[in-house]
């Protein structure tokens, strides 16, 4: 089974935010409910920094990273945070979501994650974590944002159904 590490990165810029991040929690309970180890790092919460973060994932060797972004204020520290990743850890899978991935897709490919999940992601983040646990594809998801083979950002959308009246 994959390790799983849930982030909410710290914003050096800001030092007094202090906000629990919910949905790490409801990403948290549904992958614990499968049998997955999840440990989330809620860091403006602990006295630990974004590196104590990543040094901790390098150290328990976690093989997918989901980081939840909630304003551009925590872009900085999120690219800090995956490059040192990238550096130790060139397997892992990084997966971005949160209210900023949402309405801003495009800005995040700069972070070198593996994929961005865009709008209410448990589901589908679940799925991610399944297929990867599986050696399986995962590009074939909607609700998704990657960059293909040319560098080119190809957002899946996800099917909407009709309201009917």
């Amino acid at each position: 089974m994959k390790k799983i590490a849930l982030i909410a990165p710290s914003a050096t810029s800001v030092s007094n935010m202090r906000m629990e991040n919910l949905s790490l929690g409801y990403l948290a309970a549904m992958l614990r409910s499968m049998e997955y180890e999840v440990k989330i790092y809620d860091v403006a919460l602990t006295k630990l920094s974004n590196l104590d973060v990543v040094n901790e994932i390098i150290a328990n060797q976690f093989d997918i990273v989901g980081i939840s972004l909630s304003s551009s204020i925590f872009i900085s520290d999120t690219k800090l945070i995956i490059n040192k990743l990238r550096e130790k850890l060139a397997s892992v899978h990084i997966c971005l979501g949160g209210y900023l991935a949402t309405s801003s897709p495009e800005i995040l490919f700069e972070l070198n994650a593996d994929c961005l999940i865009y709008g209410e992601g448990e589901f589908v983040f679940k799925k991610i974590v399944q297929l990867l646990n599986e050696n399986q594809e995962w590009k074939m998801l909607n609700q998704l944002a990657y960059l293909n083979q040319k560098n080119k950002l190809v957002i899946k959308a996800c099917p909407h159904k009709e309201i009917s009246s």
